[in-house]
This record gives structure tokens, C-alpha cells and sequence, in this order.
């Protein structure tokens, strides 16, 4: 009962102001925040605690006993729910739910399910819908841990903000920019989120521990039965082995086995360009469902073939980290700003980086954040002139728009002074920055006489 309480008072907290109306309107974070408790918080208790006659009597109806039966298996679990995650972070995704107030309830019923789905494999009381065995379910939530790294990583790592509701949402807190906020977000969501996760895989194992030493029946299993079946003492024991490395030595070893392979595959993403990146989180992710697998089916399965795959695949791992580490982190923008990048190299022309800002130039410029530091007072003169941009940290552009194509008439990467020049005919004229997600926080206009 009380398990249950807390897992709806946690839905309400999450759901209800003020954590709704930041999360909805204002702070990417605390909308992932609130997506951690209707993932990792409410739906674990509200597992643990609904009774098991209750749960039976939901499952009556054969096509929803067989649906949920297809569905918490834990190799179609771990598919379903990564791929739901995956999705619901693409700005597609998040933009339309926060444009529509049916669909946005819709999308939290969908989190809060998938997550009941994801937890199952793991908390289940009834034998006929059975949780994992104890290792099994430790390897099935690192596998969850896994998945989210990757949209995590593009939050974190991004140089530009992916969603235009929170773009252009007013901002309650004035050190988080668009940017910063999409960044803090990918932090919560890694961290915060791997910090439950881990939490649970933890508790697990000492469980385990307990229960290998007393003798004692599945507690989960037992919540379902009318009597509370007799638990046998544990055994007086002062073997080191049982008392030092089971419980402490051995939860160390994984924690920084764990830690070690975290490292090693973060070098490796960082070090290689982002389409080989997706592609090498997408291959880990796998790796880990293939071991999950591997290990549900051990009695098919030596141990000592089980142990042997999974020692390569952390060495190769881990040895792909060294390299990379060695070889160093990629350009995070190495795609971005690409005319001023070129012409820079190049030493002139559109984009060409110089020293100090011309004399008499049309001076814009941006630092960290999506907004202009400084612009062009008009009118100025029709005629050619130099138009020169200052960057502090963030790729930017000028593009007046209907001249040139409405091509970028100076860019940048870096920063640095980048220069070029345009010639405007009498008029007024519109200028803004073309990269996505800048247009609509850096734009203004410009009188030519």
C-alpha cells in the first residue's frame, strides 16, 4: 500500500504544477526531469505495490493477458522501450506534443506505459507473467542504461538547440539559454537517470546476496500467496570469501568494470565523426541485448563460451577507448559554419577570418548565446560594404535576405573576426543568422539610404 501511495503521489508531483508549467512551457530540463519519475520513479512502486489479485483481475481478458505477455518478455521489452525512448527525444516528437495539449496527455500515458513494460521484466509478482532471475535482471537494466546514452550524448554535446517550442519559450531562468537548458537536460538524463538505474541494479544485488545466504523464497513471488512462507535463519558463516569479496570486493570490481567501459566507449563516440558515432552506440546497444540474451538462455549455453564473449567484447571495447583516447576528440563543429571555415583557410574572401574589424564595417556579434551582442545602427549608405562578424564560442552567420541568394554573406566557426562584404541598394533590409535553430532569436533590420 504504501509503495503504491508513493508511486501516485510521485505521477501527481510530476504532472501538476509547477513542474508541469516549467516542464511544458519553459525548461527542456524539467521536462526531463519529470520524464525520469514517470519512467524510473512512479512506475516501479506502483508495481511493487499493487497487489497480486488485483493485477490478475486486469490480466483477465485473454487478448490483454496475451498482449501483455508478448510485450514483457525481455528481449521484445528492451526493443520496444529503446526504440519508444529514441523517438520520443527527436524534435518531431517533442515539438508536436508540446504543440497540442491531447497529444502531449497522450505521450505521457505512452511514457508512463512503456515504463510499467520496462520495469516488469523486473519487479513482476505473478509466476505466470515471471520476473528475470537475479543476474539476469541486472544485465537487463544495464542494457537499459545503455540506449539513453546516445540522446543524451547529442543533448550534451549539440551546438545548436534541436527544439523550436523551447526555442522560443520565455525564459524563467536567465543563465539558461536554449542551449544551456538542452545541455543541462542531457545531463539529467544521463546522469541522473543512470543514478536510479544503478541504484536498482545495486539493491538487486545485494538481495541476491541476502537470499543465497538465508534460504529464503522469492519475496516478490510471495506477495501473490495467502501465507508468508517460514524464512530459514542464515547460517553463522566467517568465510572471507562470503563475508568480504561477495558483498564488497565484488560490487567494486563491476562498479569499475562498468566505470571503465562508460570511459572507453564515451572516447570512442567523441573521437569518431557522428554518423560513425550513431552507428557504433547502435552496435554497443546491440551487443548488450545479444549478452541479455545469452545469459536467459545459459542452460543452453556454457558458461565458459558466455564468459569468453563477453571478455572480448569489454577488451575491444576498451582498447578502441585507448586509441581513441590517444588520438583525441573530434572538431565539434567540424561541419558547421563551413563557408567561413574554408575561406578562413583560404586567407580572404567570404567569411575570411582577420585580425581586427575594419574600419567603417557593418559590425554584428554573438557569443555563447543564441543572441546578437551587437548590430549595425542604421541608416547606413547604399553601396558596397563590409560586413564584419565577432564570435565568442557558438557558429554563426549574417544573411540579408533577397540578396545573394539569401546565402550567408559571412560565417563562422570559431572565434575570431570573420569579414565579407555585400552591396545593398536603398531599402529596408531583413538580416538573421541561418543556422538551425538561430534564425528566430537572431534577426533585425537594417535601413540603407
Amino acid at each position: 500500500m504504501t509503495s503504491f501511495t508513493l508511486g501516485v503521489a510521485a505521477l501527481w508531483l510530476a504532472a501538476d504544477w509547477p513542474v508541469h508549467d516549467l516542464a511544458e512551457g519553459s525548461l527542456y530540463s524539467v521536462h526531463m526531469a519529470q520524464h525520469l519519475v514517470f519512467q524510473l520513479i512512479a512506475p516501479p512502486l506502483l508495481i511493487l505495490g499493487m497487489p497480486a489479485w488485483l493485477l490478475r483481475r486486469l490480466l483477465r481478458p485473454r487478448p490483454v493477458f496475451l498482449v501483455v505477455r508478448a510485450l514483457t518478455r525481455p528481449l521484445t521489452a528492451l526493443l520496444v522501450v529503446n526504440a519508444f525512448v529514441a523517438v520520443s527525444h527527436t524534435p518531431a516528437f517533442v515539438d508536436a506534443t508540446l504543440a497540442n495539449g491531447l497529444v502531449h496527455l497522450l505521450a505521457h500515458i505512452a511514457v508512463v506505459a512503456f515504463a510499467l513494460v520496462m520495469w516488469w521484466p523486473v519487479l513482476s509478482p505473478l509466476p505466470e507473467l515471471p520476473h528475470l532471475s537475479y543476474p539476469g535482471r541486472m544485465v537487463y537494466l544495464f542494457a537499459h542504461s545503455i540506449v539513453p546514452t546516445v540522446p543524451a550524448s547529442f543533448l550534451t554535446f549539440t551546438s545548436e538547440p534541436l527544439y523550436q517550442a523551447y526555442l522560443n519559450a520565455p525564459r524563467v531562468v536567465s543563465i539558461l539559454d536554449p542551449l544551456a537548458d538542452q545541455q543541462l537536460a542531457g545531463l539529467v538524463m544521463k546522469i541522473v537517470g543512470g543514478f536510479l538505474i544503478w541504484a536498482v541494479i545495486a539493491a538487486l544485488f545485494f538481495r541476491w546476496h541476502r537470499e543465497e545466504e538465508s534460504g529464503g523464497p522469492d519475496v516478490l513471488y510471495c506477495r501473490g500467496r495467502r501465507h508468508r512462507l517460514p524464512i530459514r535463519r542464515p547460517r553463522v558463516n566467517d568465510d572471507f570469501r562470503r563475508r568480504i569479496i561477495v558483498p564488497i570486493g565484488l560490487p567494486l570490481g563491476v562498479l569499475g568494470a562498468i566505470l571503465l567501459i562508460a570511459y572507453s566507449l564515451s572516447r570512442v563516440l567523441l573521437a569518431v565523426p557522428e554518423i560513425v558515432a550513431v552507428f557504433t552506440a547502435l552496435g554497443v546497444a546491440t551487443y548488450v541485448l545479444l549478452v541479455a540474451f545469452l545469459v536467459e538462455a545459459r542452460p543452453r549455453i556454457s558458461s565458459r563460451a558466455l564468459a569468453v564473449g563477453t571478455t572480448l567484447g569489454i577488451v575491444a571495447i576498451v582498447g578502441a577507448g585507448v586509441l581513441s583516447a590517444v588520438a583525441g576528440p573530434r572538431e565539434l563543429h567540424e561541419e558547421e559554419g563551413g563557408e567561413g571555415a574554408a575561406a578562413a583557410a583560404e586567407g580572404g574572401g567570404e567569411g575570411a577570418a582577420v585580425e581586427e574589424i575594419p574600419e567603417g564595417a557593418l559590425e554584428f556579434a554573438a557569443g555563447a548565446q543564441i543572441a546578437w551582442t551587437q548590430e549595425p545602427e542604421g541608416p547606413v549608405p547604399a553601396g558596397e560594404q563590409t560586413v564584419a562578424l565577432s564570435l565568442e564560442g557558438l557558429p554563426h552567420s549574417v544573411v540579408f535576405e533577397g540578396i545573394n541568394g539569401d546565402e550567408p554573406v559571412v560565417s563562422g566557426d570559431a572565434e575570431g573576426v570573420f569579414t565579407g562584404t555585400v552591396t545593398l541598394e536603398p531599402g529596408t533590409y531583413t538580416y538573421y543568422c541561418d543556422i538551425p535553430g538561430h534564425e528566430s532569436g537572431m534577426t533585425g533590420e537594417l535601413t540603407v539610404e
